[in-house]
């Protein structure tokens, strides 16, 4: 419904949206689905089928890819003793080891230079942007793979500690070249209903023709107030604090054993 839709984007933005009541019913829900989505980190003790990690997975593969190179793939861990030695080596998510399947998101560039190669062509784009592929491909996967579960009526929250101990991670999932772990998701039934968090105000992230000149300090200071007022902490000191320490220094390392050219 529109109301739904419209309390949940209130939440989220701290305003509701005048577009969200000219829509049916069906659309409104369907909105209101990505809305609302908020992140699992407690969950039930209940099993998730493999048949029904496979149609998750199977719908979040069915989102766009760029030029159709689906250079994306998941790597479902269930073993106990492969998630624990997961989870030990993301910082600070105890929760983690809860998690009845934590899923793994890979940008593979790699299939396509497999691909040219077994063709018997060159491979002229080894730079940059075989990167940004890759990873924008299992960037658009992970949003779709949160939109699928949550749909399904599972639950489960982004993870991209796996990053601060990429060697490890990828050593533990047996990665071969060129193929980059990007973030990990854990997911299950939820325990408890997932929170919607506030978001920056489309005022500060939705441009209109060109970029502005930076985010509005007084939009921003609003935002933390709107965030402590919701028990959601200050964002600017959270973030600030987060990314005063040195994090994911080994990534450039690793980025350069597992094949990419950067220049």
């Amino acid at each position: 419904m529109s109301e739904t839709l419209n309390g949940m984007l209130e939440q989220r933005f701290g305003r509701s949206l005048p577009a969200a009541g000219d829509l049916a019913p069906a659309q409104a829900d369907r909105l209101a689905a990505l809305a609302g989505h908020g992140s699992v980190r407690a969950f039930a003790d209940r099993p998730v089928p493999d048949t029904l990690v496979e149609l998750v997975c199977a719908c979040a593969f069915s989102a766009p890819s760029k030029s159709d190179l689906q250079l994306r793939d998941i790597v479902v861990v269930r073993d106990a003793d492969r998630r624990a030695a997961l989870a030990g080596l993301v910082p600070g998510t105890d929760w983690l080891r809860d998690a009845p399947v934590i899923l793994i998101l890979c940008g593979n560039a790699g299939r396509l230079v497999a691909m040219m190669e077994r063709a018997g062509l060159p491979f002229p784009n080894a730079h940059a942007d075989q990167l940004v592929n890759a990873v924008a491909d299992a960037a658009i996967t992970l949003g779709w793979l949160q939109a699928a579960a949550n749909m399904a009526g599972l639950g489960g929250c982004a993870v991209s500690g796996i990053r601060e101990n990429v060697d490890e991670v990828a050593a533990l999932l047996e990665l071969p070249p060129l193929v980059v772990p990007f973030a990990g998701f854990a997911l299950g039934w939820p325990a408890e209903e997932a929170a919607i968090t506030a978001r920056l105000p489309l005022e500060v992230t939705l441009h209109a023709e060109r970029f502005g000149s930076g985010d509005d300090p007084a939009a921003l200071a609003e935002y933390d107030r709107r965030r402590e007022a919701l028990g959601q902490g200050n964002w600017t000191a959270k973030r600030t604090a987060q990314y005063s320490k040195p994090k994911n220094h080994a990534m450039g390392a690793f980025l350069k054993r597992a094949g990419f050219t950067l220049g």
